[in-house]
């Protein structure tokens, strides 16, 4: 894989889209070997969708530009915008792995989901249920968004990212988010990006053994005045 990239020149409530889920498969998942993981890529190819189930670029572009997938969108609000890619990654019974290399090239305002990990068996209840990773207007801030939706009681969570800079160009950070599968006493979530971590020890709801889909990119872009592009590399999922 790359060598981390170099530095480059969402509201809890009210997303867009947010049921726009892959339908769950009954065919296996085979884990790829190549590199060791459940899933990976480093984007050192051509082929645009590579490993990946599908695309989306709903005003917006994605690109590989120097092993490095490059999503940009081109509206501002109220127009929205969709452009990411999304991979049905496999079964998870007790934990959840996920990390990758982000950049913030250009975008200073809005909220925009940059990581998706959807759960498509929900706790009981539950319409929607996942981890994502977020640009959040609210706070001006990178977050961590607990997202819970139907479930009744607590709802959305917000977990912000002391000093992480949330406008482009940002340079470059690591994000990695691990989540524990199990009961509310048993199940939690950790988060970091470079040396910032958080956790979350009280889980709100179960979080039950499921398949996991993953988008990543520039999902859900919305009340932004300035356009957004984003470079990612390196994504890495492991599940167990």
């Amino acid at each position: 894989m790359n060598a981390r990239l170099a530095p480059l020149a969402l509201v809890a409530c009210g997303r867009i889209d947010f049921f726009d889920l892959p339908d769950a498969r009954d065919a296996a998942v085979v884990p790829d070997a190549s590199c060791g993981h459940t899933f990976c890529d480093d984007f050192e190819r051509s082929d645009l969708v590579g490993p990946w189930d599908s695309m989306r670029t709903n005003n917006g572009a994605l690109a590989i530009t120097n092993g490095q997938l490059v999503a940009t969108e081109t509206t501002t609000m109220p127009t929205t915008a969709q452009v990411n890619l999304s991979k049905l990654v496999g079964m998870a019974n007790s934990h959840v792995h996920f990390e990758a290399d982000y950049v913030f090239d250009t975008g200073g305002d809005g909220e925009i989901d940059l990581v998706q990990l959807h759960w498509l068996t929900r706790p009981a209840s539950c319409t929607a249920y996942g981890f994502f990773l977020v640009r959040d207007r609210q706070t001006n801030s990178v977050a961590l968004q607990e997202t819970y939706t139907a479930c009744g009681g607590t709802g959305n969570i917000t977990s912000t990212f002391p000093g992480i800079v949330s406008t482009g160009p940002s340079g470059m950070h690591h994000v990695t988010i691990d989540v524990t599968l199990g009961t509310t006493t048993t199940a939690r979530v950790d988060t970091m990006i470079d040396a910032v971590p958080l956790s979350r020890t009280a889980m709100p709801y179960n979080v039950p053994a499921s398949q996991i889909s993953l988008d990543v990119g520039l999902d859900n872009v919305q009340i932004n005045a300035t356009t957004w592009s984003v470079r990612w590399d390196n994504v890495i999922v492991d599940l167990q």
